[in-house]
């Protein structure tokens, strides 16, 4: 009789980490999730099946990132609360799933209130960014874009104005911007592609996919950029009286390549889908201080019309 009462613990843990994952994927099927709770100890966290505010199709993309990690999981403990939500034809949750931060950023991290499975790497940071790609665009308050432009040793001679860009390997490039929406305040029409500006700032990297993912950010503008788009304003009710915000995001195309020399065509350019395979996350601040690709110092253009350079591993170079 006692053989009979004994069990194989593992085997329960595995079980119940299989039963709590079928819920969980029955969960996503739903457009009234309730709140769920989940406890794990795992050698890296969920990932972006666990935040607390997201859309479906933010979901779907999240999931296919945490694969992996799913593998290599070793959950200890696993708690769920709440009802079973009945399962609709029309998958749109707002509330997934939530994950214990263990306080290690390498193995992931609350952004605000949205989950990020581990931080980038170095070279993550540095990659370059596609030819074209559509997200949205925000915007500096006023006075950062131009500070940012003389910190970096660049000039906004000859461009229409300054951005920032989710990747560092591109300052001192160009760029050029078409709105996808009616800004009735500026007077190009919005398919009417604008620049050059050049590309003034980066993404800190505990930002990087944030930004990317949940923001589906692709630039920050200047403030007068911001002005003449209708986005804002100087005056006004907020800051003190000093700007006011209108409206923001809006939806644009950002293009690293002259629009005169682009075919025609109906694109379709995620920056959140080709990220999504490319990102690669640091085990550790090991490999951080290892990494070929860690900055340490930036020079600025030797003249104008040269890019900037970063010592990497040593060496001076620059992101052609």
């Amino acid at each position: 009789m006692k053989k009979l009462l004994q069990f194989d613990l593992e085997n329960i843990k595995e079980t119940l980490w299989a039963f709590a994952f079928c819920i969980a994927m029955a969960g996503f099927m739903s457009s009234a999730l309730g709140e769920w709770v989940v406890v794990p100890t795992i050698d890296r966290m969920l990932s972006p099946i666990a935040y607390s505010t997201a859309t479906w199709p933010d979901m779907q993309t999240a999931m296919a990132n945490t694969e992996h990690q799913l593998q290599t999981a070793n959950v200890s403990t696993i708690v769920v609360a709440g009802e079973l939500p009945a399962v609709t034809p029309t998958p749109s949750p707002t509330h997934v799933l939530e994950v214990l931060d263990n306080g290690n950023a390498y193995d992931g991290y609350w952004w605000f209130d949205a989950w990020v499975p581990g931080l980038p790497t170095y070279q993550s940071q540095f990659m370059r960014m596609p030819a074209i790609s559509d997200g949205v665009a925000v915007f500096y308050a006023p006075q950062v874009m131009e500070a940012n432009v003389k910190y970096h040793g660049l000039s906004m001679d000859g461009y229409v104005g300054a951005v920032a860009v989710p990747f560092c390997s591109e300052i001192g490039h160009e760029v050029w911007i078409q709105r996808q929406g009616d800004l009735l305040a500026y007077p190009l029409p919005s398919w009417a592609w604008e620049g050059p500006f050049i590309v003034a700032d980066c993404t800190r990297r505990n930002d990087l996919y944030g930004v990317i993912m949940y923001r589906h950010q692709v630039v920050e503008v200047d403030f007068d950029t911001a002005v003449l788009w209708g986005m804002a304003q100087y005056g006004g009710n907020q800051n003190d009286g000093r700007w006011t915000m209108l409206s923001q995001p809006i939806p644009v195309r950002l293009s690293f390549v002259n629009p005169d020399r682009l075919s025609p065509g109906n694109w379709n350019f995620s920056l959140e889908d080709w990220f999504l395979v490319r990102v690669r996350y640091s085990t550790g601040p090991n490999e951080d201080r290892q990494s070929d690709f860690r900055p340490l110092n930036y020079r600025s253009p030797a003249a104008p019309g040269l890019l900037p350079e970063w010592l990497m591993d040593g060496e001076w170079i620059t992101f052609p």
